[in-house]
């Protein structure tokens, strides 16, 4: 009887210590077979976790290639492919995505990055109800493997972790929180609202919502490889639209500006840093006289930094909220 206790105390012990699952979750939207083939590199490279228990959920979002279709030569139970009858969006998307997980971790991950064997391992313990985890990056030139990807990790990572609230270096660029690099739970995740589909760069609007409300694990190492190629989004956007991001960043920063809490000398500070940017962003038309793309985007940001030094606090609510 008393072995039969003792064995049952070993077991429990065993399941209290395993890692909880995971979810790693990639959205995308495949135009051609050879887009397909970078979505699969971005597959096996993430079922390669140094990790015992987690899935990747693939949420294909119509595209003309069916993501299934391109992944079919992967024979592996963890991974599971989802198509969407029609196109959600990208932040619709990214939300179905997360609906979809069945894991309450969810590793974000975007269809053309790679992970070090070993993020998950160092990630997964940082993360909690109240904590965010973004992890460094790199860039690699999509088709060239990085030479970087599976070094031995140093045995002592730095983490830089930060409690909620509006400090000095709220709007520093390296916790700069991409879709391929960061880790949360669910409820933290709900507790921020979600992704807010009434914005272009949902990812950063999130990142600023944590900052203010949740702690920040900054694991300062590079543990995500972000894929560049001349077709990928942020390239097409920074050709065709040269103020996409400085318009995109304007709809989190008013909104930090009207709900985020923030104390007088605060919002002081954030006013004359929007006005900064603004006198900044037009810094820029001089060098561009004859570039009809930057006087478009440039009357483009204009015009929605002043809709949005209008708008009323409750645009930036959640709608039940805001009700």
């Amino acid at each position: 009887m008393n072995n039969e206790k003792a064995s049952t105390s070993k077991q429990t012990d065993r399941n209290a210590e395993r890692p909880p699952p995971v979810s790693i979750f990639i959205t995308t939207y495949l135009g051609s077979p050879e887009r397909g083939e970078v979505l699969k590199a971005t597959c096996e490279n993430a079922l390669a976790q140094n990790y015992p228990d987690f899935e990747v959920v693939v949420s294909d979002n119509a595209g003309p290639y069916p993501a299934e279709k391109a992944l079919a030569s992967i024979d592996d139970p963890r991974l599971r492919v989802v198509r969407n009858e029609e196109n959600l969006g990208q932040v619709g998307n990214s939300n179905m995505c997360l609906q979809r997980c069945r894991h309450d971790i969810i590793k974000v991950h975007c269809d053309d990055d790679l992970l070090h064997p070993d993020c998950l391992r160092v990630t997964v313990p940082l993360v909690n109800d109240d904590t965010y985890v973004v992890v460094d990056k790199l860039f690699f030139v999509i088709g060239q493997s990085p030479k970087e990807l599976n070094d031995p990790l140093p045995e002592n990572l730095e983490i830089d972790t930060q409690s909620p609230g509006y400090g000095k270096d709220f709007w520093g660029d390296e916790q700069v929180s991409l879709p391929g690099c960061c880790l949360f739970t669910r409820k933290l995740f709900t507790d921020l609202g979600g992704y807010d589909e009434r914005t272009r760069l949902f990812d950063y609007d999130f990142l600023l919502m944590a900052r203010l409300r949740k702690n920040i694990a900054f694991v300062q190492y590079p543990l995500c490889w972000m894929g560049e190629w001349e077709d990928s989004l942020s390239f097409k956007m920074m050709r065709d639209q040269p103020f996409f991001f400085a318009t995109g960043q304007l709809y989190g920063q008013f909104k930090v500006l009207k709900i985020g809490g923030l104390d007088d000398a605060e919002h002081r500070s954030l006013t004359r840093c929007l006005i900064g940017r603004f006198l900044w962003e037009g810094l820029r038309l001089p060098r561009h006289l004859l570039n009809g793309k930057y006087w478009k985007g440039w009357y483009e940001y204009a015009r929605e930094t002043i809709r949005l030094a209008r708008a009323p606090a409750s645009e930036f609510l959640p709608e039940e909220d805001a009700d």
